[in-house]
């Protein structure tokens, strides 16, 4: 298979998961809200966003620094034997770390046995997702050996959710068949594995437990501060104005973000081929950066003008009635997807050669000027500084992403 063959497969592979991933939580949410009474709905979703953190634990940055070694090492079985078991070694510490956490908040908040139940089974789903190999196939750029089985598992979790949950006495039912569907995809893809796997791994040592997560730390710290930075804004209009502005904020930005990642699969199908370029052919990887990078952002400029245009029948499509406030927000929020592609296209590019702490300083530094912006920003403008705010944030990741970039490639792009 050629190269440009492989990262087009990876890179549909990687948007059917990534569709699989909204689409079908999308199908069962209006159904879910109404079968659901709106205290037991809200305490599914405070499980879920307690389990969500604990997948971003376990994920800790191996989803880029595992994929770039498997990228560089795939021709060394030995090498991808020796990656594999520090890996799983770092991220059953992770969990069993995480295990530990949620234990100690469950009994300092005298948690109901309900409550235990949910978040025991959310846990399970943490714990699939820990295990599903995804760094694996995605450095091999074999991605429909996770495809598949992610689909499949998310459709009959769908049509499970329709056929067996019809009340709130079926909420442990519905927390069972998610945990269910993480552990079967975890299952295949573990299976999987083995089978492209020719030698056996060694048992994980605490020093390349170690060195694992060392090298992977850098990427976990500038996630944290992101998730931190990109939630606070919300929080803070939410204090300084009214639901309606809040509504209206959220609507513009789960549209642009939407829209926005589109360029997340191509972005992650480019990144193991980029990783082996680097490799073994350095002086390609930077001509195929450089082009990858300008053809990205070029592209980004054309959509975000589209956008800025069509934002009027966007918010009406979204909102089935005209509605000025969404359409004069994603017109701002439209500029921040002009440079959507340049953040974690740098950041990939920083990763692949090495340099992950430079990520990390150019996200907290972001986090420094989210934060100086954000309240006088909010306070006087309301949902419309939100908006500036992203994008001056935005802009302010890309150029200092790029600048650290700079350093080891001359001449990248704008």
């Amino acid at each position: 298979m050629s190269e440009p063959v492989g990262v087009v497969r990876n890179a549909v592979a990687l948007s059917v998961v990534q569709v699989a991933n909204y689409a079908f939580p999308l199908l069962t949410f209006p159904y879910l809200t109404r079968t659901l009474s709106t205290e037991i709905f809200g305490m599914v979703a405070v499980v879920t966003a307690v389990s969500a953190y604990f997948m971003m634990v376990s994920d800790y940055g191996f989803g880029l620094t595992a994929t770039r070694d498997v990228a560089a090492a795939r021709s060394d079985p030995q090498r991808v034997a020796v990656l594999m078991s520090a890996v799983f070694g770092a991220k059953l510490v992770l969990l069993a770390a995480s295990v530990l956490i949620l234990a100690l908040g469950l009994l300092l908040t005298r948690a109901s046995s309900i409550v235990v139940g949910l978040h025991v089974l959310a846990f399970l789903g943490v714990v699939g997702y820990a295990l599903t190999p995804t760094w694996y196939f995605h450095g091999m750029e074999q991605m429909a050996w996770v495809t598949y089985p992610t689909v499949v598992a998310k459709g009959l979790l769908a049509a499970a959710t329709f056929w067996w949950v019809r009340g709130d006495a079926d909420v442990i039912r519905l927390l069972s068949l998610q945990a269910l569907s993480a552990l079967v995809v975890a299952a295949f893809g573990l299976l999987a594995m083995r089978r492209h796997v020719v030698i056996s791994a060694p048992w994980p040592t605490i020093s390349s437990i170690r060195r694992c997560m060392a090298d992977a730390t850098s990427v976990f710290v500038s996630r944290v501060l992101v998730t931190l930075y990109s939630s606070s804004g919300v929080l803070v209009l939410g204090l300084v104005s009214d639901l309606s502005a809040v509504g209206a904020y959220a609507i513009a930005e789960k549209a642009s973000s939407a829209l926005s990642s589109i360029y997340g699969p191509i972005l992650q199908a480019l990144f193991p081929s980029l990783a082996r370029d680097y490799h073994d052919r350095p002086e390609v990887f930077h001509s195929r950066f450089r082009r990858s990078t300008r053809l990205l952002l070029l592209s980004s400029v054309f959509l975000a003008v589209a956008v800025a245009v069509a934002a009027p029948l966007i918010s009406r499509a979204i909102r089935g009635a005209p509605d000025p406030e969404v359409a004069a927000l994603l017109r701002v929020l439209a500029l921040a997807i002009a440079v959507a592609p340049a953040g974690p296209s740098f950041t990939n590019y920083l990763v692949i050669v090495g340099r992950q702490r430079a990520v990390t300083h150019a996200v907290f530094a972001a986090a420094v000027v989210n934060l100086l912006l954000v309240v006088p920003l909010v306070v006087v403008y309301q949902a419309s500084g939100l908006a500036w705010t992203v994008v001056l944030v935005q802009f302010f990741v890309a150029a200092a992403v790029r600048y650290r970039a700079r350093t080891r490639v001359k001449g990248l792009p704008v």
